[in-house]
């Protein structure tokens, strides 16, 4: 899951350099033998993502979002394999590669005007 805030020009253009995002979930290398990181949320706990930019004209606006990707592991194991050589199955690599990519969904998302 990856939270992020960024900052919306008066066009509707994202302002270059102000995104930030937090990732939630547990990253393992990608042949499984050790985990990198975890950042999970046990039960009934929350996360927090701190959005500090500074705002430099009028008419900005904030754009947050919650974006949770179930295959993010999968997409980079599958661009891996494609990358070292995939050998017969690399179309089945790619159809895979491409459902994973497709995988990712919003569960929230908001543009907030700043005053």
């Amino acid at each position: 899951m990856v939270l992020s805030a960024e900052l919306i020009d008066g066009t509707g253009q994202v302002v270059a350099g102000s995104r930030r995002e937090q990732v939630i979930g547990r990253e393992v290398a990608l042949d499984l033998s050790r985990e990198l990181s975890d950042t999970r949320l046990s039960p009934g706990k929350s996360a927090t993502l701190m959005y500090r930019v500074k705002v430099e004209s009028a008419g900005m606006r904030a754009r947050v979002a919650v974006v949770v990707e179930p295959d993010a592991f999968y997409a980079a194991f599958f661009e891996t394999l494609l990358r070292q050589g995939a050998g017969r199955g690399e179309a089945q690599i790619r159809e895979a590669l491409e459902a994973a990519r497709r995988s990712p969904f919003s569960v929230f998302e908001r543009v907030l005007p700043l005053t």
